[in-house]
């Protein structure tokens, strides 16, 4: 078993197979080196938590990471904070990226999870891992903030307020 009971999900470091291939890709030259980091963030755990509890909030917590693993593969899927997780890709194009972030998206509404996605990309040599994911977190609040904002709008519109 992994973090917290959760099996295959690691916490904050990476293994050694990816902190390898990422310090190679940081010193490589070539071209062709691409790497991807999809950050991953669930929305309304803590509503979960407040209203059914924490081990609902736990079973969150274990789905969305079982349907991350489906969708990217378990060697590729990292818990990075109490509901924040990472998806780290190598060699694949962005294209193939939005299409994977596309089936994580559809796969957690199917199961009636919410959560907020954000990635960075990266062809040829990259200077640092930690900017690759913090550009990709800073993607994941923008969205975020456009899925807070269209739940209240979807509120206000329910209420008959107007915006």
């Amino acid at each position: 078993f992994g973090l917290c009971g959760h099996p295959g999900i690691r916490k904050r470091r990476l293994p050694g197979r990816w902190l390898g291939m990422v310090r190679s890709t940081e010193a490589s030259d070539e071209e062709e080196s691409r790497l991807g980091v999809i950050s991953v963030d669930l929305n309304g755990l803590k509503n979960t938590n407040d209203t059914e509890g924490h081990r609902a909030g736990d079973m969150l917590i274990r789905e969305t990471a079982w349907i991350l693993r489906e969708c990217a593969g378990a060697d590729c899927v990292f818990r990075t904070g109490g509901d924040e997780f990472i998806v780290v890709t190598e060699n694949m194009e962005e294209k193939d990226i939005l299409l994977l972030i596309r089936h994580m998206r559809e796969s957690a509404a199917n199961n009636g999870i919410s959560m907020a996605v954000g990635f960075a990309y990266s062809r040829g040599r990259v200077s640092s891992f930690d900017t690759l994911l913090t550009r990709a977190d800073l993607d994941m609040y923008k969205d975020k903030g456009h899925s807070y904002r269209r739940r209240r709008e979807d509120r206000m519109q329910g209420s008959g307020e107007k915006l």
